[in-house]
């Protein structure tokens, strides 16, 4: 029996609009691209990357009534959210959530003094910034996916200027998909390796680019999280991710909250089952702990970027909807550095799977035409 519909707004709506449905609900959505394998399953609104994101509000005059599930950067458009709270009851949720996960004070306590600098007005170099070649990274108050972090090279940052500082770590990237139930619980659905700035796939350097599922946790990696975070985010209500670091020593380097849903959460279904909007499951300790997966193997996903401003041809004819989604309409112009498709591989190891992207991504560049 369907749970009625559900409003999905983001960049890429697609991965969010599978999940709902595994879930229960009938997905209508708005975001940048509408491809083909997402009108395939939804009614999809596209909004020109010209009007992105004031377009949605314009968009949203043809959406049923529903609840709405942001993803894809929309926490960076807080203006947009609030104005589509006071359009539909019950979204206003969304606003505090985004306020108080990117907060000042909820990004120093999670990631802990040492991680987080900033300061309201222009400063020049601080003691702690002695020796800072290469230490420090800047990133963006309101950025998303990695793509506007920088080396701090002793230039002026500001919090109020809309960046700030973050110590660069050594270590695996890893990304925590979270909920919470409603019920002042905060669950832990799983923990995947991220892909970032891999050239296999055209990032950037700092560029998300894919996750990889499962990636186990030690009994006190597991205790640390749930002990350190499950108060500090009781009050919120949803889907949610916390991307961390995992350094030399095995802790745990917590780096950036995304009040939404996330870019992994779909790696995670895919392995296990379980849908996130369901709600809490039992078995989920064992999947975070131990990683156990359906069928006892990895799974993963990785976005492909165009390398040069090229058009796409019918890739669905190339890779099978298992190995591919977010498809391009055939003779699509992707700009240089914009996404071009996602792809998917799965195998008995992290390395395994590793290799079966970058041979689906090699795939998917012999495949492109010249624009």
């Amino acid at each position: 029996m369907s749970k009625g519909h559900l409003i999905i707004i983001g960049a890429s709506a697609r991965a969010a609009a599978q999940s709902a449905i595994r879930a229960g609900y009938e997905p209508w959505c708005i975001d940048l691209f509408a491809d083909r394998d997402l009108q395939a399953i939804a009614p999809v609104k596209r909004c020109p990357r010209e009007q992105w994101p004031q377009g949605i509000l314009e968009l949203m005059k043809d959406a049923p009534p529903g609840p709405v599930l942001l993803t894809g950067a929309m926490e960076n458009h807080l203006n947009v959210v609030t104005n589509l709270a006071t359009r539909l009851p019950g979204s206003d949720g969304h606003v505090a959530m985004i306020r108080d996960m990117r907060s000042a004070y909820t990004l120093r306590h999670l990631s802990n003094r040492e991680m987080i600098q900033w300061c309201d007005s222009p400063w020049p170099p601080p003691p702690w910034a002695s020796n800072r070649a290469g230490r420090w990274l800047v990133k963006a108050k309101y950025g998303g996916s990695g793509s506007r972090v920088r080396i701090w090279a002793g230039e002026t940052v500001s919090w109020s200027g809309g960046e700030y500082l973050q110590k660069r770590i050594e270590g695996t990237p890893i990304s925590f998909s979270m909920l919470n139930d409603g019920k002042q619980s905060t669950h832990l659905f799983g923990v995947t390796e991220q892909l970032i700035g891999d050239d296999a796939f055209g990032a950037r350097a700092f560029q998300y680019c894919g996750s990889i599922f499962p990636h186990r946790l030690s009994t006190k990696q597991y205790g640390d999280v749930v002990s350190g975070w499950s108060s500090l985010f009781s009050r919120f209500h949803g889907p949610f991710g916390i991307d961390a670091l995992i350094d030399r020593s095995g802790r745990i380097r917590p780096v950036e909250i995304n009040p939404r849903y996330t870019a992994s959460t779909e790696v995670i279904e895919r392995a296990t089952g379980r849908a996130i909007l369901r709600g809490t499951s039992v078995g989920w300790e064992k999947v975070i702990m131990d990683g156990w997966t359906r069928h006892d193997l990895q799974y993963s996903k990785a976005v492909v970027f165009a390398r040069t401003t090229c058009r796409a041809p019918d890739l669905s004819s190339y890779l099978s909807s298992e190995d591919i989604a977010d498809v391009p309409q055939i003779g699509e112009v992707v700009e240089q550095g914009h996404p071009i498709c996602t792809v998917f591989a799965q195998g008995p190891t992290r390395d395994a799977c590793y290799a079966g992207l970058r041979d689906m991504a090699a795939k998917v560049y012999t495949r492109l035409q010249p624009a």
